[in-house]
């Protein structure tokens, strides 16, 4: 009778041991889904936030994009890559945004004085941003952005 209730306890004990993996595998499943759940919900915050907190990017009139619009986001980009250490995207990024600058700067000489001096401190703000962060960076002078 003891081997038979001996063989009973570890029939019943390996039972129990596999019903606790198949309940904590179940539990890890659940967790996952979960997680997945909260990282798309957080991302949907962040990118929610993000959108109210960028100043409009298109004319109310033409509802075009407007240059300055184009140079702020590829000025954030640019901090970004800068901030990841891709400095070609950032320099790519950089060049884009001087260019839309450029535009910029051209369409105010046709509407004022305001909106040239607004262009030409983005664009003095971006280049000293660029710069202040490739120093920061360690950034070899060969390979220092133009």
């Amino acid at each position: 009778m003891t081997k038979a209730a001996g063989a009973f306890f570890r029939f019943v004990f390996g039972l129990l041991i596999l019903i606790a993996l198949g309940y904590n595998t179940w539990q890890v499943h659940t967790l996952r889904a979960e997680v997945e759940t909260l990282k798309r919900q957080r991302a949907a915050s962040v990118k929610a936030d993000t959108a109210r907190s960028r100043p409009p990017t298109k004319t109310a009139a033409t509802g075009a994009d407007t240059p300055l619009a184009r140079a702020r986001r590829h000025t954030e980009r640019a901090r970004e890559f800068l901030r990841t250490g891709k400095y070609a995207d950032a320099q790519r990024e950089v060049r884009a945004a001087t260019e839309a600058l450029k535009e910029a700067s051209r369409d105010a000489q046709d509407t004022g004085n305001d909106a040239l001096r607004e262009a030409r401190g983005a664009l003095r703000s971006l280049t000293q941003e660029v710069e202040r962060l490739w120093r920061r960076s360690g950034g070899k002078e060969s390979e220092k952005p133009r």
